[in-house]
């Protein structure tokens, strides 16, 4: 695949800004590995930056940041790109209640596809992909386009059902424009599918790359807590950002009966708004699991918590491919998940590696989280199956559809 003859532009990965998640995390190790392998690679990024930058310094990627245009010049700028778009969804640039104002990098997200023409484009995200559709038209470059959806888009809360419901008919109108969509699951295969209401021929789907070289190094890392070195009681993780989402209330409830059974203890990894982590904290104290709960916050490498905590839970009300359950299942980490959409019957393949129980039902996640602790499954059955979500697998899928099947100069 070295061998380039042609000159072509960069291999682009597009994100209105860089937070902690895990969608940020699958591009960086594309980016990451395409770079390696001596493809031009350039990351752009919204001005405002977030946790990642330090994955980004001194690295063969060069970095774009884009400034934001007020909402006069992103309304032209939809104006122009595509009339038709800007009358099907008209407050695609204006809609501050849903903080849409991913369109506002949409100028300068042009202006660099006319000057760096990449030979492709990767976006994630329903924002960052309508807006990279857009921004091809208003640069007129021949750029490929892969677009990916990493979450369930038809379940999440009221608000996201909101933007959903003002978004799908500008997805409708943009994915059919792209070369390429991915999934990072059936689930969100078949969901996307639905909410665009015609089947893609474009679509793939490709499992997330978790499991990457460093893995096993980052998983033995020591682990700077008395909890996970004295070893008489139980401890139970959880890692995700503190939100409605990841429904760590329920987590608590569900903690509170298995604590009033038998002594263990709860370790929240992640960071989230001041007001929710307080009232979860307050939620944990009415609950009395002051001394049985801390919450760490985020931890830039959660490895070596997971592989050495005796159960990994995951309570959220929906998710796209939630990654820690399979870095859990690679540490040979035992796991109880809720049967959210979508993921987690995928990864756990039914229940088959790990108990799945239903969304908000604090006894059931009781029940499976005593019964795991009871009668752990095989840790190497874990790993076994985690190495189907192995970075090399996903990274060729991915190289794949970035370079085309022939590569890129084609």
């Amino acid at each position: 695949m070295h061998h380039m003859q042609v000159k072509i532009g960069p291999i682009a990965f597009y994100l209105s800004e860089i937070g902690s998640g895990g969608v940020e995390r699958i591009l960086l190790t594309l980016a990451h590995a395409l770079a390696e392998e001596g493809y031009e690679v350039d990351f752009v990024v919204g001005e405002k930056r977030g946790d990642f930058k330090f994955l980004l310094e001194g690295e063969k990627i060069q970095v774009h940041l884009l400034a934001s245009s007020g909402y006069i010049r992103s309304r032209l700028a939809l104006l122009r790109a595509d009339p038709k778009l800007a009358r099907l969804a008209p407050h695609l640039c204006f809609s501050l209640r849903f903080r849409a104002r991913m369109l506002w990098l949409l100028p300068s997200l042009a202006a660099y596809l006319a000057k760096r023409r990449p030979s492709v484009l990767m976006t994630a995200t329903p924002f960052c992909n309508i807006e990279a559709v857009l921004a091809r038209q208003l640069a007129k470059v021949p750029t490929r386009l892969v677009l990916s959806e990493h979450s369930h888009l038809s379940v999440g809360v009221d608000k996201i059902q909101q933007r959903l419901r003002l978004l799908a008919p500008a997805m409708r109108h943009t994915y059919p424009q792209a070369e390429a969509v991915v999934a990072v699951s059936r689930g969100v295969a078949e969901d996307l599918v639905r909410v665009l209401g015609f089947s893609l021929e474009q679509l793939k789907v490709i499992y997330n790359p978790v499991i990457d070289q460093s893995f096993r190094r980052r998983s033995l890392e020591s682990v700077d807590h008395p909890w996970f070195r004295e070893k008489s009681i139980p401890v139970i993780v959880a890692v995700g950002r503190i939100a409605r989402q990841k429904d760590y209330s329920t987590l608590l409830r569900a903690f509170a009966k298995l604590n009033a059974r038998r002594p263990c203890r709860l370790v929240i990894l992640g960071s989230g708004k001041a007001k929710v982590q307080r009232r979860l904290q307050e939620l944990a104290l009415n609950l009395g699991l002051t001394a049985s709960v801390e919450f760490l916050g985020f931890k830039p490498n959660p490895l070596p918590y997971i592989a050495n905590a005796d159960l990994l839970v995951l309570s959220s009300l929906w998710e796209g491919l939630p990654t820690v359950l399979i870095e859990a299942l690679a540490c040979g980490t035992p796991v109880v998940s809720t049967d959210c959409p979508s993921g987690p019957a995928e990864i756990l393949e039914g229940g088959r590696y790990g108990r799945l129980v239903p969304v908000g039902d604090a006894w059931a996640l009781a029940e499976a989280m005593a019964a795991t602790l009871d009668h752990p499954p095989e840790r190497e059955l874990l790993r076994e199956r985690a190495r189907d979500f192995d970075e090399t697998r996903a990274i060729e899928a991915y190289q794949s559809i970035l370079l085309g099947s022939c590569g890129v100069a084609c």
